[in-house]
């Protein structure tokens, strides 16, 4: 059984006012900058993450002994801080990459779902990478305080 359709009844109509037209156009900044800012935060964020590998290990060679490997030194567990950064750098990635939706413009429901996952898929990338991110840096800091 079909829902009855329901009616609109306009009791009024008037033009917009200034007010008006300044908030609805704030808000459609609001809107298509939340999906943009996240973009250049994980954007941003690809980089510090690919950085922190070499930064890591010139530090890993800077505290070793000479003549040390890093192996013999802190075994395997040395590699833990260049995996989460390469993870974190995957998904800043992830984030940074355009979504793969089709939609109609025609239909405003449609190209508010799409946004909305943007922004939602961005805001966790940027959480999940920046998560990884500082685990990395705990790990190496972890590790540079074995040696």
């Amino acid at each position: 059984m079909r829902p009855e359709p329901r009616s609109v009844v306009v009791e009024s109509v008037e033009p917009l006012s200034p007010h008006g037209k300044a908030m609805l156009g704030a808000g459609e900044r609001l809107l298509l900058e939340s999906v943009q800012t996240g973009r250049d935060f994980c954007k941003s964020m690809v980089g510090v993450a690919f950085a922190a590998i070499p930064s890591y290990v010139g530090l890993l060679k800077l505290f070793l002994p000479d003549g040390l490997s890093p192996v013999k030194a802190a075994g395997y567990s040395w590699l833990l801080p260049v995996v989460l950064f390469l993870l974190s750098a995957a998904v800043f990635i992830g984030g940074h990459l355009p979504g793969r939706a089709a939609f109609s413009l025609d239909l405003p429901a449609e190209v508010e779902r799409v946004l909305r996952q943007a922004t939602s898929r961005r805001f966790w990338c940027g959480i999940l990478g920046f998560v990884l991110l500082s685990s990395g840096i705990a790990a190496s800091l972890a590790v540079l305080a074995k040696l």
